[in-house]
């Protein structure tokens, strides 16, 4: 049986990863409040309890994406956006799921980015929704390679930690 303690406390960790995911997708740009929540739950679940490990674990991880998401910043490869929502994701993934958190992140954001290839000028291009390859950034065009809204794929690792602090 679901501890409703865990339940109320994860719910909103799905609910503003999903969020995060849409408002990438839909806009390329992932909002500071929703990342900024998601941080702000974290010693909140660490109070009452329903985290698996030590504290500053969640910290030590999250304190990692950061450091290794602002180098891929530095170097254009990733946004800034998503180094946020990644760090705050890596509190709540801990050393206990980071694993399972980066797999499912790398799986769906390579899913994603031969989705977005295969539409970019493919003949199944009329299939896929448009928010996958044009957005407020690029003035409406279509995308080019290196505009993948890569919030979504966190949002998914995000999903996963949540299911899994819940299914635990």
């Amino acid at each position: 049986m679901v501890d409703p303690y865990t339940f109320i406390l994860l719910t909103p960790v799905a609910v503003l990863s999903l969020w995060c995911a849409w408002t990438d997708l839909s806009r390329r740009r992932i909002p500071n409040t929703g990342v900024l929540a998601l941080a702000a739950l974290y010693p909140v679940a660490v109070a009452a309890g329903v985290l698996p490990g030590d504290w500053w674990a969640g910290l030590a991880v999250g304190g990692c994406l950061f450091a290794i998401g602002l180098t891929g910043f530095a170097l254009g490869a990733i946004g800034g956006g998503d180094v946020k929502l990644a760090a705050a994701l890596g509190l709540w993934a801990g050393s206990s799921d980071l694993a399972g958190f980066v797999l499912v992140t790398a799986l769906t954001g390579a899913v994603l980015s031969v989705l977005i290839l295969a539409t970019r000028n493919g003949p199944f291009g009329h299939l896929v929704a448009s928010p996958l390859r044009a957005g407020p950034q690029t003035g409406g065009r279509a995308a080019t390679g290196e505009s993948v809204p890569y919030g979504v794929a966190l949002a998914a690792g995000g999903l996963w930690i949540a299911y899994g602090l819940i299914a635990a």
